[in-house]
């Protein structure tokens, strides 16, 4: 994806979370795709990579220094670890310690891309609609609209960034984007609703993506199996 001109975007990818009702390490959880099972962190980092930005991704420190194999570290330059200090006390200092460091590598930053690693329905072209709406209203926060109301992923202009480090607790940055009024942009994205909080909802997921993959392969062979 080409960069919108004169604006300088980033990705901030939230995968710091304590997954208390997942009951595991669910950054690490397999996920179906069409290439096979991959890690739930790994396969969102591909659909992000594919966007052409600053991906940075902010993670638990035992993830990033513990010696879990099915992560790649992707070589990639546009791919950064960060680690956010304060991600044990909730989303809200996620956010806020994760784009300070962001800031701090990347201080000519004009967008923020906040998404999370557990979003397994949205599509890289799901990212691109939301960037190329920035790109056309850039000074508006742009957001998911879904049948539950207001949701990451949002792109938040540098206006904004204050708001993002002030974050504490547990909150995210949902309140900002209700509270952002007419200088809020939103788009439908129903995808934004599917996330994976349990293993059932992980389970489930798999099984609905690995028949969508047979239906579509046995459509293309004309076989019973593919």
């Amino acid at each position: 994806m080409t960069k919108p001109f004169n604006l300088n975007p980033a990705i901030l990818l939230l995968a710091a979370g304590q997954s208390r009702r997942f009951n595991g390490v669910k950054q690490l959880s397999l996920v179906a795709t069409s290439n096979g099972k991959t890690p739930l962190l790994q396969a969102k980092i591909n659909t992000l990579l594919q966007l052409n930005l600053p991906l940075f991704a902010a993670i638990r420190d035992d993830i990033k220094l513990a010696n879990f194999t099915p992560i790649k570290l992707n070589g990639s330059p546009k791919l950064t670890w960060i680690t956010p200090q304060n991600s044990r006390l909730g989303m809200g200092h996620t956010i806020a310690d994760s784009v300070d460091i962001l800031l701090k590598q990347l201080p000519n930053c004009s967008h923020i891309v906040i998404t999370l690693c557990d979003q397994v329905a949205l599509d890289t072209a799901a990212y691109q609609s939301l960037v190329r709406l920035s790109a056309q209203q850039p000074e508006k926060v742009i957001c998911c609209e879904t049948q539950d109301g207001l949701s990451v992923p949002a792109v938040f202009p540098k206006a904004w960034f204050s708001q993002l480090k002030q974050l504490t607790g547990d909150k995210g940055a949902k309140h900002i984007l209700n509270n952002a009024g007419d200088q809020r942009q939103t788009i439908l994205l129903n995808q934004a609703i599917i996330d994976i909080d349990t293993k059932q909802e992980l389970e489930d997921w798999n099984k609905a993506q690995t028949n969508q993959f047979t239906k579509e392969c046995n459509a293309l062979t004309g076989e019973k199996a593919c």
